[in-house]
């Protein structure tokens, strides 16, 4: 029967109809019966515990449900391993072709004994979308002897219904799928299985989140953090498999534990749907502990002994374990040896895994490899070994000495084709061994040393031809003649290379051969007479620029040689242009007149041509045919072409200005065109790096040049060169890192072409910049202006920068000068100017003078500001004059001051960085980097982690730029002490004249990952955990960074009411705030100490609720206690 209100604590006025009953079949058993009796004696479902009481119970399909299963004993016999399963049915009948889904228990049951146990079933597999019932079923496979058989099942109360994954509004990450390998995995070990995480709302994941895989000890205690995999973004509605790899370190105390997968664990996210985030893998793992494992291998044999190269080759081996546990997956390779020692240079014909080998067992292993046609031909016979464990990646074996057994019997490859055959000529490979060749052809000779040597008796009157050619696949091959003591590089396209030596008297000619790598080549050697008449070829062609735009104008230039015995008349050139190094279907660029050339006698020619308009970015052939119009009746019509090649690269190539092409005459590989260049401002000009541009210009003696580039530096640092007609003589450099450079020649000693060469810097990460040149010129006796005018007054002052300048003050003029100087620097000016007695004058930002001099000022800046420095003559004359300037120009960037804003943190944290960032000279920078990393030892390498970045967009000189950067601590990131590095400009961009200032390192504590007590699941009032009156204390509490901890306590009666938080405040501050039930403050203690008390009096019944939250999102464990009246 039931009884309603049986104490009587309610004023019923009818209190006859509180009672009700119904018929009820009991069953007495015979207490003279003997043997176990399992039952299931409850079933519950927790997940669906709260539903209305209309609701129908709802699965999404491949979620995990947990199901808490009550197994008793109601015999009166022990059972030594008592286990249960849970079977799913579509009708209210267990059936026996009903689902097994689950199974649990495995544990002692004494007489009377019971014993509840969570078990999870996946809804994945068999289980379709439909109506389900739930059974959970006593020893399920009668195993167990019992009084009775027939009460062994249980069914849950009502069907639940499981249905296909909707889409949900918001954010829904579910883990559908966990599985691992194996079961046991030792320390040093990789537990290694697949996850599958999918988004099942409507809303894309468009930030950085983890999946966290902990460890649950099966006996109790805290889960420990062992891995997370690190998940990017995930989009509405997409699924992806995630690769498992959990190193199993000592940090985990050996035993057996459940793994749990939390996607998104903290919920920055914002999941609508928490209750499919966990997915925990049903088989408990044994993890931890030291592995008795010894991986070997023996018995290795190979057939056939005789193989050829791109044949198989059977290996066998035995594998075997002899520790007595299980290896964990395992890897073998197959590797041919030429000296019987495993090492870098062997050959691995195979490298495989292997399932785990279990304690003491031997697997045999076949395998069939394929012996590749590209091994070493020199090797006579090769050795082939089983190596187990190759990458080295098993720990605790017992001995490493056996993973590696040879094959007795060696195993010699025929047709090899790899590597290098030596030749018949060996030992060649200097001058002085070098080897007599007759002319021929002379075929797969080997390149196998630095350098191949033959000697060739050229007879009198006769012509010597050589060419060699090569597979490119395999490398390159340098040529070169040498004849008496004159070398003739080869020169060719593609795989060939070729030479010739004019004919003269009777001598020997060298030939050398120079390989970039092993390989095998081909050569040729011919003698032809030289004839009577004339034979004219091209030699020495090259381009400059070689690499170009579409359409851009290129220097040719070659050397045209009569190899023949006649002169040869003036004649034409033709300019080719194709896919490749011959004449037929390439495209004529245009003529080059060539001049007369005697016998036997060679001239050099240069010209310009223009790339055509319009052809793809590509290696094209570029080259030119003596005698193209066939105006010499030559020898041989056959040799008259020549090639190089050149890139065309639209974004790579130095776009060409009006002066191109105008290289030196006096650099190596260039084609002398230096352009004329007159008076004038000339705009849109380009210089890259490896194409310098030169120009010529004309000045009368006693003329006075002035040449001035100017140009954006933070694109590019372009410096500037004057020389001598000479092409040799420096005149003058300016290399500053202003936006300006400028050279002078104050009075021309002799007329003549002034050379003016403007180039990249070398270093500078740019490719290249343009620029505009200004050319002056005067006559020498006037009294000019400076680069600087006007600067006669306080208001004009001209930046100057670091250096020495040559200046000039003209009667009644006065020079300024400003620079920006940071407070603690040192500047420093000294004025030399023979007798005039030019006097310079400091003066501070406020325009204060500071000091003045006919000499030398220092001064060290007491504030930041702008200072400027006059410099005037009395004398009413013209005056040049040096000003030598330090401390004022450049940039020197610093990192003054980092302030975090806490100093300890768990991996995947946030925190702040206050950061100073200050340059300390005159010079503006742009564009600064500025990189936050996590180091070890305080000093940045490239095994940092990368915390943040951000970029100033430009800090001027003297300045100081205050931000608050965010950083973000790794999921990796390993716990222990470390230190935040702010780094300026980490990769060197900007030129900094003291880069050591650049980096500030704050120390810094990675805390290991916080491990909530309560799953995160009191985070708000609305989920607050009941505490228990009675009990008065809490222990093992534990806050998380960026979590709260709410509780409800129910206080039955008024009176003083005492609520205790205690912990260790040097881990992290903890507050106690305490409501009632209407929302109201009963308490609030925010104290710096180990304890915070709320102490009042509670004037009636009711609800309190209790927050603990982490001071600046501290983390720490705590005991909450209370006092009620």
């Amino acid at each position: 029967g039931v009884v309603a209100d049986p104490d009587e604590v309610l004023g019923d006025v009818d209190r006859t109809n509180n009672v009700a009953f119904g018929p009820a079949t009991l069953q007495v058993r015979n207490p003279t019966d003997s043997g176990a009796d399992l039952v299931i004696c409850g079933v519950t479902i927790p997940a669906f515990a709260d539903l209305p009481v209309n609701a129908q119970p709802t699965a999404q399909l491949d979620d995990q449900l947990a199901v808490e299963v009550c197994l008793g004993n109601n015999g009166n016999a022990p059972v030594a391993s008592a286990r249960h399963a849970i079977f799913l049915s579509a009708d209210d009948t267990l059936d026996p072709d009903d689902l097994r889904v689950g199974e649990g228990g495995g544990v002692a049951l004494g007489a009377g004994d019971r014993d509840i146990s969570e078990v999870l079933i996946d809804l994945s597999g068999d289980v379709t979308p439909g109506e389900y019932y739930l059974f959970a079923v006593a020893d399920p496979d009668d195993v167990v002897e019992e009084q009775q058989e027939d009460n062994n099942d249980r069914r849950w109360t009502d069907a639940f219904r499981v249905v296909e994954p909707g889409m949900v509004e918001g954010v829904d990450l579910a883990i559908r799928r966990f599985e691992l390998d194996g079961e046991r995995y030792f320390w040093g070990q990789t537990m290694t299985g697949r996850l599958v995480l999918t988004n099942r709302g409507d809303t894309d994941v468009q930030r950085f989140f983890v999946v966290r895989l902990n460890a649950e000890p099966i006996d109790g205690g805290a889960a420990v953090q062992i891995g997370a995999i690190n998940v990017p973004s995930l989009a509405a509605g997409a699924e992806e498999t995630f690769e498992v790899a959990v190193g199993i370190n000592r940090r985990l105390d050996a035993g057996d534990y459940r793994i749990v997968a939390d996607a998104d664990p903290t919920n920055g996210t914002e999941d609508v749907n928490r209750a499919n985030n966990r997915r925990t893998f049903n088989t408990i793992m044994a993890l931890g502990g030291e592995p008795d494992v010894d991986a070997s291998v023996r018995a290795v044999t190979a057939a056939p002994l005789r193989v050829q190269a791109g044949a198989d080759l059977t290996v066998e081996a035995l594998l075997e374990n002899y520790g007595g546990d299980p290896t964990g997956g395992l890897e073998v390779a197959v590797v041919l040896s030429a000296d019987a020692l495993i090492d870098a240079s062997d050959v691995v014909l195979d490298q495989f895994a292997i399932d785990s080998l279990d304690g003491h067992e031997e697997r045999a292993l076949a395998r069939m490899v394929e012996v590749p046609v590209g091994i070493d031909q020199q090797v006579p016979q090769w050795r082939v070994a089983v190596v187990i464990d190759p990458e080295n990646r098993l720990t605790g074996e017992t001995s490493e000495d056996n993973n590696v057994s040879f094959a007795p019997e060696p195993v010699v490859v025929e047709g090899a084709m790899g590597g290098c055959g030596e030749d018949e000529f060996e030992d060649n490979d200097t001058p002085l061994t070098a080897v007599d060749l007759a002319p021929g052809a002379w075929p797969g000779l080997g390149g196998c040393d630095q350098a191949d040597w033959f000697s060739v008796a050229v007879p009198a009157g006769q012509v010597l031809d050589v060419a060699v050619a090569f597979a490119e696949r395999t490398g390159r091959v340098d040529l070169e003649l040498v004849d008496g003591g004159v070398s003739t590089p080869g020169q060719g396209l593609g795989g060939t290379r070729s030479a010739f030596v004019p004919a003269g008297n009777a001598r020997q000619v060298l030939i050398g051969l120079r390989p970039s790598a092993r390989l095998q080549y081909d050569l040729a050697v011919a003698l032809t007479p030289a004839g009577d008449g004339p034979n004219l070829r091209a030699r020495s062609v090259v381009a400059s620029p070689a690499l170009v735009e579409a359409g851009a104008p290129v220097g040719l230039a070659f050397e045209v040689v009569n190899v023949g015995g006649g002169d040869a008349p003036a004649t034409e050139a033709g300019a080719y242009f194709g896919d490749g190094p011959r004449v037929m279907g390439a495209r004529r660029l245009g003529s080059i007149e060539t001049p007369p050339v005697a016998a036997g006698a060679a001239v050099s020619v240069q010209g310009r041509i223009n790339v055509p308009d319009g052809v793809a970015n590509g290696t094209y052939a570029l080259g030119v045919r003596v005698d193209d119009t066939a105006q010499v009746a030559e020898g041989s019509e056959d040799d008259n072409d020549a090639f190089t090649s050149v890139r065309v690269d639209a974004d790579q190539a130095c776009a060409a200005d009006d002066f191109e092409p105008n290289a030196s005459p006096y650099e190596d590989g260039a084609v002398p065109l230096v352009a004329a260049l007159p008076a004038g401002v000339h705009a849109d000009l380009v210089a890259c790096h490896g194409d310098d541009d030169w120009y010529a210009v004309q000045v009368a003696a006693g003329q006075r040049l002035t040449v001035i580039a100017d140009f954006e530096h933070a694109l590019g640092d372009l410096e500037l060169a004057l020389y001598a007609p000479d092409g040799e003589t420096v005149i003058a450099d300016s290399t500053t890192l202003q936006n300006r450079e400028q050279v002078e020649l104050l009075r021309a000693g002799q007329a003549g072409a002034y050379l003016v060469r403007i180039y990249l810097a070398p270093g500078d990460i740019a490719r290249g910049n343009t620029y505009a040149l200004t050319v002056r010129l005067e006559e020498a006796a006037a009294c000019p202006d400076d680069p600087f005018e006007p600067n006669g007054s306080a208001e004009q002052a001209a930046l100057l920068p670091d250096g020495v300048h040559d200046l000039r003050l003209c009667p009644g003029d006065e020079d300024w000068f400003r620079f920006a100087v940071p407070a603690g620097n040192t500047v420093s000016f000294q004025v030399a100017s023979g007798a005039a007695g030019v006097q310079i004058a400091l003066f501070d930002p406020d325009g204060q003078l500071i000091e003045e001099d006919d000499r030398r000022i220092s001064h060290q800046a007491v504030r930041n500001g702008t200072y400027r420095l006059r410099a005037r003559v009395m004398a009413n004359v013209d005056v040049v004059y040096e000003l030598r300037i330090s401390g004022v120009s450049g940039v020197d960037l610093m990192i003054s001051d980092v302030q975090l804003t806490r100093f300890a943190a768990e991996s995947g944290a946030d925190l702040r960085a206050r950061t100073v960032l200050q340059n300390r000279r005159g010079d503006a920078a742009n564009d600064v980097l500025v990189r936050f990393l996590l180091s070890s030892d305080g000093v940045a390498d490239l095994g940092d982690m990368v915390l943040g970045e951000r970029r100033v967009a430009a800090i001027e000189g003297a300045g100081t730029v205050e931000f608050d950067q965010r950083l973000t601590l790794p999921a990796n990131a390993p716990p222990g002490d470390a230190f935040v590095l702010a780094i300026a400009d980490p990769d060197r961009a900007i030129p900094d004249v003291r880069p050591s200032n650049n980096l500030l390192s704050t120390p810094f504590t990675v805390l290991a990952a916080c491990m909530d007590d309560d799953a995160f699941e009191n985070e708000s009032r609305q989920t607050a955990t009941p505490l228990e009156p009675g009990l008065g204390v809490l222990n093992d509490g534990v806050i998380c960074p960026f979590t709260r901890d709410w509780y409800s306590l129910f206080v039955a009666r008024p009176g003083r009411v005492r609520i205790t938080l205690a912990f260790d405040n040097a881990l992290g501050d903890l507050d106690l705030r305490v409501e009632r039930a209407d929302g109201t403050v009963f308490g609030v203690s925010e104290t710096e100490a180990d304890t915070e008390v709320v102490d009042g009096v509670l004037g009636a019944a009711g609800t309190l609720y209790i927050r603990v939250d982490g001071f600046d999102d501290a983390r720490n464990d705590y005991e909450l206690s209370w006092t009620l009246p």
